[in-house]
């Protein structure tokens, strides 16, 4: 699949200023980033590798299996696209070779480290002895932390329609009906909108929404009950990320409280994103939230970037000193979790601009608790 580019500009200067001489990307968010074209099997065969050679000065290599070579040549814009027989011939090979060629075999590269194999990464040393590593996954990511316009027109569209295909889904919730049942209305939902695949989806109802990540089950959903639900797709390779929780029939006098008190907090997270705080600010404004209204607050973060992965960098979380800059695209989550009772999830997409914070998806419902059927 071919996607826009990355800023490559910024990739080129961040690679310079690490003093490094290439990168190698390797991951599935970082390829499709430099490369323009999405190799689905990169992300479901781990050991299908597909790497781009980015030197500071010079043109790319891009380094992928036969078995994928005609569709990154009718999506790259790479010229130099090198293949390797898949489990015939090393991928690690074919990488050193493009190295060597580039006179840089004694050079200062970086690579993922946080996604390289183990046995490809030995490889690699054995084979080029002579070279310097660095850990570059901060450099790649740091090129994408701040979105171009089409990133974030594709961010807006996507969590938007993401958020639609919530409420249809809730809207027609009805007694009996299992969890199951309503994640399925919503993923294909999802999939209508545009989506390339369901990346995920926690949905659940009762007792069963005080849970993190739990999967639809086969509980049936009952009058009174709250339905929670975490989900998101891939569009074009970039994530969507939307968070609602509902009520079906009229909600208890002290459901509602609760709600209130959860969105009053996510009101004022998303009023405090704007550009020049750090990202733990975030943090800090929902935490004192919890704690003025004497509401339990176990949660690591308080929300998270978005683009082709569903957690970039920065984290909304209490040690994460990096400012937040115009153009870059956060999720702001507020979570409420009471296990074995009930639990309550709102998260909406923020673009930080030169002036604030513009909130991407609607909140359509999200100021009071969604009453269904």
């Amino acid at each position: 699949m071919r996607i826009a580019t990355g800023n490559l500009d910024r990739l080129r200067r961040l690679v310079r200023d690490a003093g490094l001489d290439a990168v190698v990307a390797a991951s599935p968010e970082n390829v499709p980033y430099i490369a323009g074209v999405i190799i689905p099997t990169q992300r479901s065969l781990r050991e299908r590798l597909a790497m781009v050679l980015w030197p500071a000065e010079g043109e790319p290599a891009f380094v992928v299996c036969d078995l994928e070579y005609e569709l990154a040549r009718a999506a790259t814009w790479i010229n130099d696209l090198r293949s390797y027989v898949e489990l015939q011939q090393s991928p690690i090979k074919a990488l050193v070779a493009v190295i060597a060629e580039r006179g840089l075999a004694r050079g200062r590269i970086g690579i993922e480290y946080r996604y390289l194999l183990a046995v490809f990464w030995d490889e690699l040393r054995a084979l080029l002895p002579h070279a310097t590593w660095v850990h570059a996954d901060g450099v790649l990511s740091e090129a994408r932390v701040v979105k171009m316009q089409h990133e974030i027109d594709l961010l807006a569209r996507a969590n938007r329609a993401t958020e639609e295909a919530h409420l249809d889904a809730y809207r027609a919730m009805r007694p009996g009906e299992t969890e199951r049942d309503i994640a399925e209305r919503l993923s294909r939902g999802i999939l209508r909108s545009g989506a390339d695949e369901v990346a995920f989806c926690y949905l659940n109802g009762g007792a069963r929404t005080g849970m993190r990540h739990l999967v639809p089950g086969d509980y049936a959903i009952q009058p009174g009950d709250l339905v929670k639900c975490d989900a998101g797709g891939t569009y074009h390779g970039y994530y969507s990320d939307i968070a609602r929780t509902v009520a079906l029939g009229t909600p208890r006098p002290a459901q509602r409280e609760t709600y209130k008190k959860i969105y009053e907090i996510h009101h004022a997270c998303l009023s405090a994103a704007r550009p020049g705080i750090p990202a733990s600010e975030i943090y800090r404004v929902q935490q004192d939230g919890f704690a003025r209204r004497g509401l339990p607050f176990p949660v690591p973060h308080a929300g998270h970037s978005i683009g082709l992965e569903a957690h970039e960098a920065p984290m909304l979380a209490p040690l994460s000193a990096r400012e937040l800059e115009p153009n870059m695209v956060i999720a702001i989550e507020t979570r409420l979790l009471v296990p074995e009772k009930e639990g309550y999830h709102v998260e909406d997409i923020v673009l930080i601009t030169e002036t604030g914070g513009q909130v991407l998806t609607t909140q359509r419902g999200t100021d009071d608790l969604l009453i269904v059927a």
